[in-house]
């Protein structure tokens, strides 16, 4: 398991997942364990940050993510297979939607701007015409 806090830092960790920009991605590792089960644990925590690209967590992993006092622009699991996603969006702090997003729990303290995307909870669909509240 991984803790990774950020606080007042410049994030510009960039990877490419089917040419697609991202900040993080939790995955198994085809290298050492075994095959099915060796998926990545993140635990991501964001204090007064500004952060840009995309978030990917397969099937065998799982993050949590928390913001606080910070912005993040950007899908979570755009393509719609996920592990465990677990997002706090703390007060002062706000999510914009760059694509359609899938997470399994949601706390939400702060603001979501979907713009034209949906955020699926739990395979719940919410919207600007519907919007997630907690």
């Amino acid at each position: 398991m991984w803790i990774l806090h950020l606080s007042k830092y410049e994030w510009r960790c960039c990877c490419r997942y089917f040419y697609i920009k991202c900040i993080l991605k939790v995955s198994s590792q085809s290298e050492w364990g075994t095959s099915g089960s060796n998926g990545g644990t993140l635990t991501f925590n964001a204090l007064s940050e500004d952060l840009t690209g995309n978030i990917i967590v397969d099937s065998i992993s799982s993050l949590s993510y928390t913001l606080s006092s910070s912005t993040y622009t950007g899908a979570i699991n755009p393509s719609g297979s996920y592990g465990t996603t677990s997002v706090t969006i703390g007060s002062g702090s706000t999510w914009t939607l760059t694509g359609n997003s899938y997470v399994s729990s949601l706390t939400n303290l702060g603001t979501i701007n979907y713009g034209s995307y949906t955020l699926y909870v739990n395979g719940v669909a919410y919207s600007a015409s519907n919007p997630y509240k907690s």
